[in-house]
């Protein structure tokens, strides 16, 4: 009988010695493990692990002795972490990969430790392919007071590079202007101001890196109601960069008297302001400088049945500083053939370069030492002057930042 009683003893501490779950006295097992799982992306090009892009990895936790705490290492493949389990189950971890030129390997190593000291750990071997270009987005595109303003923003940080194109109606989209890494501004301008109307615009936003956005804005001119015999200078744009230019129309409604020519038209503006070479267009706005000659004949002179024009040299046209912190610039229109009339319309248009930011009020001067400002019938017997001259409106004005 003692014989038995020790052989059965003795199996006893054998079973004890080959079962690691077993715990005499608590009866609780003592099992820790953990299983890492192979990462699972998250980001622009999911399922895909890119450079840049985020995903997700989780480890399954089985153990008793709680809360567990999980230490994860990445391998190089993003910012190492932690979490903490307060039971066994699943931890679940979101990463962003770092920026990579060409896919690599790495090895996620996720160690569980359990209250009582106890670890484990698992790992995964994984391929995260090279960063992808994000296009850009557009983010806010309006129109107001001629000017079309974007904003944009790009995924990777790139600096973006606005463009616009003019889809429809009867308008000059400038070059972009006020120019930072995510937002631009576009000067719009009527082709004929007196007409007004509706347009729509693209604005495209490129990151240099093949990646695009695009959207599109609508806006309109109303027609610029010309009062009789009031003589007005018109910005077509009423903001601009500093070292930018804005182009002036001149124009008149029905005058008192008949004429045929422009002599002396002084055009007011703050110093600063200074005419651009080679700008001077008579008539409507287009884009063929007149420089020695008018063509094509529009505007006024169109009506008139002007041939051809004298013209003073492009270098005649300069600014005279008026000692009050203003320079004018003078005008003339000598149109060959045609005939007086009691006109109504655009007479001519130049552009000013702007030196420097502030805030710019066109107008007109009408006396220095001669008479200035003035029209003449083709006897060229009397000067006519303009009933109103003030140039008090609502585009009188320009900004520049």
């Amino acid at each position: 009988m003692k014989n038995f009683i020790v052989l059965v003893a003795l199996g006893l501490l054998a079973l004890v010695s080959s079962c690691d779950t077993l715990n005499i006295g608590s009866g609780q097992p003592q099992r820790l493990s953990i299983e890492l799982s192979a990462p699972t992306g998250t980001g622009t090009n999911a399922p895909g692990l890119f450079g840049q892009e985020t995903a997700t990895f989780s480890a399954t936790i089985i153990g008793v002795n709680g809360p567990f705490n999980i230490s994860w290492n990445f391998g190089g493949a993003a910012t190492n972490t932690t979490s903490t389990l307060a039971v066994a189950g699943t931890s679940t971890v979101s990463v962003t990969f770092v920026d990579l030129a060409t896919a690599t390997d790495f090895t996620a190593t996720a160690t569980v430790t359990d209250a009582n000291g106890t670890s484990s750990t698992d790992s995964v071997t994984f391929n995260v392919g090279p960063t992808q270009n994000q296009n850009p987005t557009i983010d806010s595109l309006t129109f107001a007071g001629g000017t079309i303003s974007v904003t944009g923003s790009d995924p990777d940080g790139d600096s973006l590079t606005f463009t616009a194109a003019l889809d429809s109606g009867d308008v000059t989209v400038g070059g972009a202007s006020a120019t930072t890494a995510t937002s631009a501004q576009f000067g719009v301008s009527p082709n004929d101001i007196l007409a007004g109307g509706n347009f729509t615009v693209t604005v495209t936003a490129d990151d240099g890196k093949g990646g695009t956005a695009s959207d599109s804005v609508s806006g309109s001119f109303d027609a610029f109601p010309l009062a009789d015999d009031t003589l007005y200078a018109i910005a077509t744009s009423s903001s601009t960069s500093a070292g930018n230019n804005v182009r002036i129309v001149i124009a008149t409604g029905d005058t008192a008297n008949s004429f045929q020519y422009l002599n002396g038209c002084g055009v007011v503006c703050e110093n600063g302001a200074s005419y651009a070479a080679t700008s001077f267009d008579v008539g409507t706005p287009d884009d063929t400088p007149d420089v020695g000659s008018a063509n094509p004949i529009d505007g006024v002179w169109g009506d008139m049945g002007a041939t051809s024009f004298l013209l003073a040299p492009d270098n005649f046209i300069t600014g005279t500083d008026l000692g009050d912190g203003t320079s004018r610039t003078d005008f003339n229109v000598t149109p060959l053939g045609g005939s007086d009339i009691t006109a109504n319309g655009l007479l001519f248009n130049f552009e000013y370069t702007f030196a420097s930011a502030g805030t710019y009020t066109l107008g007109f001067e009408a006396v220095n030492v001669v008479s200035r400002t003035y029209y003449q019938d083709s006897s060229a017997a009397t000067d006519f002057f303009w009933g109103d001259i003030a140039n008090s409106h609502a585009f009188n004005t320009i900004t520049v930042n």
